[in-house]
C-alpha cells in the first residue's frame, strides 16, 4: 500500500483521530496490512492534532485569564474565562478560522471491502469516509 496526499481541515483531522481511537477492531476483522496502516494513519493524524492543539492553546493563553500559566476554565469546565467580551469574540473567531485551515497529509486509503468484517458504528464512520473508496 502507498499513501495518498489527503487534504483535511484541522477540525476534520481532530474528529478523524477521535473516531479512529474509538474503533475497536476485533482480531481478524481487517487484514494485518490494513491494521498496520491504520496505526500509521493515526500517527500522522496525531502529529497534526498536536500542532493544532498547540495553536489553540496559544489563542487561549492570549485571550483568557491565566492561572499558573494555563487558561482558566469555567466552574462547569465547559468554557474558558476570557479577559473580556472582545477577547472572547476574537478567540472564537481565531479558533474557528484555525479549525477551517486545510492540511495536506500522507494517508492510507482503503477499499470498502477491507472493512467488510469490521463493526464500525456509523457515528464514527462518518468521520472516516475520506479514507474509504468504493471497490472497483
Amino acid at each position: 500500500m502507498k499513501t495518498t496526499q489527503i487534504e483535511l481541515t484541522n477540525e476534520a483531522i481532530f474528529r478523524s483521530l477521535q473516531a479512529l481511537e474509538r474503533v475497536k477492531l476485533e482480531k481478524g476483522a481487517v487484514p494485518f496490512d490494513v491494521s498496520y496502516t491504520l496505526g500509521l494513519n493515526m500517527s500522522f493524524l496525531r502529529k497534526a492534532v498536536e500542532d493544532y492543539q498547540e495553536a489553540l492553546n496559544k489563542i487561549y493563553r492570549e485571550h483568557c485569564k491565566l492561572e499558573n500559566g494555563a487558561p482558566v476554565m469555567t466552574e462547569d469546565r465547559l468554557d474558558y474565562v476570557y479577559k473580556s467580551g472582545k477577547d472572547k469574540r476574537e478567540a472564537i473567531e481565531e479558533r474557528d478560522a484555525l479549525g477551517d485551515v486545510a492540511i495536506s497529509l500522507p494517508l492510507y486509503i482503503y477499499p470498502l471491502s477491507a472493512f467488510e468484517k469490521a463493526d464500525i458504528p456509523h457515528t464514527l464512520l462518518e468521520h472516516l469516509l475520506w479514507m474509504i473508496t468504493m471497490d472497483s
